[in-house]
């Protein structure tokens, strides 16, 4: 049978159809719309969201594996799931390092082990995902709106995401601890940087993430816990309120800039608001059902947020006061202080790995703090915990609406931009309380019990030190005020005055500051060159060098230096992009501990100084001027005019081998 001259048409076909495919590619061997280098980046990024969703499902299939609940929407689920996997990975990373096994095989080996081994919990966390489409129908227009400004904002945040990572903190511990341990293939005490004492639990995903392939998915995965947070929290309020007080209540967080922008940075306080919303889901859940299981979880999600960043240990706080003051209240105090005692010792069982690793390095559990230690003598010590910030105890009080209107980015102070939405809302957070069904009192009350502690321990420990006044050393409570804010919309909607809604007024409000925020941030995306630098348009080495200047010029002088050559560095504590060649001076303290830390506080000479630094192996001084003088024009810092005097004879005796603007100077340390 001659199947062509019965069925022509069909062979036809066949041959336009591939006729159609090469004429597309011969085109395209001619038009090429991409280049090489784009494709290799475009490429590089993929594979980076790769990895880090790879992690995120493995930490979402032990989650699911561990917490196996079905009284949560979808979304919540998923969320709290993912969370309490990614402690567990955190706390499983810290013990292989400790063990030398900081290497590429071995990250693939727990890789595959983990998808394989998860494999059908990881299928049942992903279908989970599919309950998010119910809460996007039926939605009204300010919802809508408030819906697409957030996409704006996770769109801008991941294009930076998935550029070169340049901010402070990140280069300063947050990534350089992870590079460090990956260049030693193991987990040790560093000296050179006291930030190796803070909990680590974002910094071991981190590792992980940047021995599979880069710090890019490490960065990304900072994106996807703060995904998760916005997530969950939409589901939660959304049970508790509506649709429409749940995107407003997100609107109210995201409304900060900080916040929002924080989502790119590569820090850990995504990590550390994604524990709040954990815990205050899981206390919740403990008062209403009287559980165990979720007695236990809530502690585990504090002990993973003070694992994650000291300042969360808020959690063990607040947790302490429900379990003994709220929880059960009809209690004999005597069982209700048993249960709470019970529920501290799980919470500092899940965060005791990392007072352990403290422990054995240095003697101090919650190093570098309270007592001398390992790097941090008494010298430092003091000098780090800096000073008082006011001694008026009623201007302290007024603390959140201060951190509110003054508060911004990179500014002394609160240093954060967290937004007036947060604030403004929570205060009708109360209204029409008698009237209120049981359920949301009880939302309410339970997000109150961690924001007014954690509020109570802002304004106590900024009494002490200036740098314990930092907004985002708080954002642990920002998930439950977030619920606090929706929980105002959601009264303030109700109620009509002269006439007029309020609460059409107030969602008109928020779409106006929401869209400012995202115009912000958009433009910062496009002014640091975020999108073309990951679309292949400029080199990772043209995005530093345009947003940071003279500090990635100096690194590539240190890098460029012989093998074997090792720098000292004044007032530069940032160290990732020239590690391991360089020392960090992580606190700027570097000059004065050396002058000043001789018993007796006599003062040390710069012969002795040059010395020290030459029997430490060093044969560079790196000298940020700008840095030094920065910390002169403070004049807080402890240093007196003959410091500065001696700084300036010690470089004018040595030779400069390289100028960077004026901004940096590389000097040799050869006799």
């Amino acid at each position: 049978m001659n199947l062509f001259r019965e069925h022509p048409s069909r062979y036809f076909g066949y041959l336009t159809f591939t006729s159609l495919i090469l004429l597309v590619l011969a085109y395209f061997i001619y038009h090429k719309p991409v280049t090489t280098a784009s494709l290799v980046t475009i490429l590089d990024s993929i594979w980076s969201i790769t990895i880090a969703v790879s992690i995120t499902s493995i930490a979402g299939g032990l989650g699911r594996k561990c917490l196996q609940v079905t009284s949560l929407n979808p979304l919540i689920r998923l969320s709290v799931q993912a969370g309490f996997g990614f402690g567990l990975i955190g706390i499983g990373v810290l013990i292989i390092g400790s063990l030398g096994g900081f290497t590429k095989l071995t990250a693939w080996l727990f890789l595959f082990a983990g998808l394989l081994v998860f494999h059908r919990q990881i299928s049942g966390w992903w279908r989970e995902w599919s309950g998010l489409s119910a809460f996007l129908r039926d939605l009204d227009g300010t919802s809508k709106a408030v819906g697409l400004l957030i996409t704006a904002i996770l769109c801008f945040s991941l294009f930076t995401t998935l550029s070169p990572p340049l901010k402070f903190d990140a280069l300063v511990y947050h990534l350089s601890l992870p590079q460090e341990y990956i260049e030693s293939g193991r987990m040790f005490f560093l000296a050179d940087n006291i930030f190796w004492g803070m909990p680590q639990t974002g910094e071991m995903l981190f590792t992980w993430a940047m021995l599979l392939h880069s710090d890019i998915s490490a960065m990304l995965l900072g994106w996807i816990w703060g995904f998760l947070c916005i997530i969950g929290l939409l589901g939660y309020m959304h049970d508790k309120f509506e649709a429409r007080a749940a995107f407003i209540g997100l609107a109210a967080l995201l409304s900060g800039y900080s916040i929002s922008s924080g989502l790119s940075w590569g820090y850990v306080d995504w990590l550390a608001m994604y524990y709040g919303f954990c815990f205050l889901v899981a206390i919740g859940e403990f008062y209403q059902q009287r559980n165990r299981f979720w007695l236990v979880s809530s502690a585990a999600f504090a002990g993973y947020a003070l694992g994650t960043k000291y300042t969360s240990g808020i959690l063990v706080i607040s947790g302490f006061l429900l379990t003994i003051l709220w929880i059960n209240a009809d209690e004999n105090i005597g069982r209700r202080l048993r249960r709470s005692l019970v529920w501290i010792f799980t919470a500092f069982l899940f965060y005791s790995p990392w007072m352990i690793k403290n422990l054995v390095a240095t003697g101090n559990p919650f190093y570098p703090f309270f007592i001398p230690s390992g790097a941090m003598d008494a010298f430092r010590l003091g000098h780090y915990h800096g000073v008082p910030v006011e001694s008026i105890w009623y201007a302290l009080t007024l603390l959140p609406v201060r951190a509110t209107v003054i508060g911004a980015e990179a500014s002394p102070g609160y240093g954060a931009s967290i937004g007036p939405l947060l604030l403004g809302f929570s205060l009708s957070a109360g209204l029409g309380w008698r009237k209120m069904e049981a359920e949301r009192q009880l939302t309410i009350s339970s997000a109150l019990w961690v924001v007014l502690p954690g509020l109570a321990a802002w304004i106590i420990a900024s009494r002490f030190s200036d740098f314990l006044l930092q907004s985002r050393l708080y954002f642990v409570i920002f998930p439950a005020w977030t619920v606090l804010a929706a929980a105002g919309f959601f009264n303030l909607e109700q109620d009509i005055f002269y006439g007029v809604k309020l609460g059409w007024v107030a969602g008109v409000i928020t779409v106006f500051v929401l869209g400012l925020n995202v115009f912000e941030l958009g433009k910062i995306t496009v002014q640091q060159g975020s999108i073309q630098t990951d679309l292949g348009l400029q080199s990772r080495e043209q995005y530093l060098d345009h947003n940071l200047g003279w500090y990635h010029q100096a690194m590539v002088g240190v890098k460029n230096l012989p093998t074997g050559k090792k720098v000292v560095m004044l007032w530069e504590p940032r160290s990732y992009y020239c590690s391991p060649s360089c020392s960090p001076d992580e606190i700027l303290d570097r000059w004065l501990h050396m002058r000043h830390s001789k018993p007796g506080n006599s003062e040390i000479t710069n012969d002795v100084i040059l010395q020290t630094w030459r029997e430490q192996g060093y044969s560079h001084l790196l000298f940020n001027k700008f840095g030094a003088d920065f910390v002169q024009s403070e004049e807080n810092d402890g240093y007196q005019p003959q410091d500065w005097s001696s700084l300036n004879r010690l470089v004018g005796a040595l030779s400069v081998e390289q100028n960077f603007g004026s901004a940096y100077y590389l000097y040799s340390l050869s006799p």
